[in-house]
């Protein structure tokens, strides 16, 4: 009788500390997200200049796939509108994991466009989004 009452709580116990290694915690996934940037160089820009405004504005894309807050603020007087502001933020904090970039001529121009790969915590991205709010109000 002892040896199946120590055999029930070994199990039980067992089981509940497999359950416990096994459970998700709650936290979000690491997520794979893929950003595009196109830069036209003008006269006088290098391809250096080109290629970091053409990153960019994949990191931007990236960013705006996963979280976009807009706001918007109007203000009138004596039925004239005297300000009317759009704010967006996105944020986010993303570790790149990998830069690629291809150069293209169009219409007499040369084009950058580059692409990114990035993993991003979406746990991160309310409080990165809050922060640059903070910043953006601020500076208003």
């Amino acid at each position: 009788m002892n040896f199946k009452k120590f055999f029930r709580q070994t199990s039980a116990a067992l089981t509940i500390v497999a359950c416990l290694l096994f459970a998700e915690t709650g936290q979000a996934e690491i997520q794979i997200y893929e950003g595009i940037g196109i830069y036209t160089i003008l006269n006088g820009e290098n391809h250096n200049f080109a290629k970091k405004q053409a990153k960019l504005k994949a990191e931007r894309d990236i960013l705006e796939q996963i979280y976009l807050y807009v706001s918007s603020v109007s203000k009138s007087e004596i039925s004239n509108l005297s300000k009317d502001e759009i704010i967006t933020v996105a944020a986010g904090k993303m570790s790149v994991l990998d830069t690629k970039f291809f150069v293209s001529k169009e219409n007499g121009s040369f084009v950058v466009t580059a692409t990114i790969t990035a993993e991003i915590d979406p746990d991160e991205i309310p409080e990165a989004v809050e922060r640059e709010k903070k910043t953006r109000l601020q500076q208003n």
